[in-house]
Formats: structure tokens, sequence, C-alpha cells
């Protein structure tokens, strides 16, 4: 068997690039599991404390 055992080491590029990819997909997961929590409401719909209606004036 000709197989090369020699171990080429591995550029520090690669690596960088994996653990950003790492962090861009977790940071992506971290943003979608927030918004399906807390669904951004509309400026329209947005729910304001009604405390003068239920008060007489």
């Amino acid at each position: 068997m000709t197989t090369r055992s020699v171990r080429r080491p591995v550029p520090i590029r690669a690596i960088a690039a994996q653990y950003v990819a790492a962090l861009i997909a977790l940071a992506v997961t971290a943003v979608f599991g927030y918004l399906l929590l807390n669904p951004p409401q509309p400026a329209g719909t947005a729910e304001v404390p009604r405390s003068n209606v239920s008060q007489p004036h």
C-alpha cells in the first residue's frame, strides 16, 4: 500500500472558517427561535395599555 500517512498541517483559516460558520448557524438558530417565541407585532396592532379608557375622567 502506498497511501501516504504524512499529515499536512491544517491551515488556521479552515478551522476559523468552520468556527465562524458554526457561530453564524448558532446565531441564526437563536434568532429564529426567539422570533418564533416572540413574534414581532406590527405597529398598528401593538397592544397599548389602555388605562385611561377604563378610568372615567
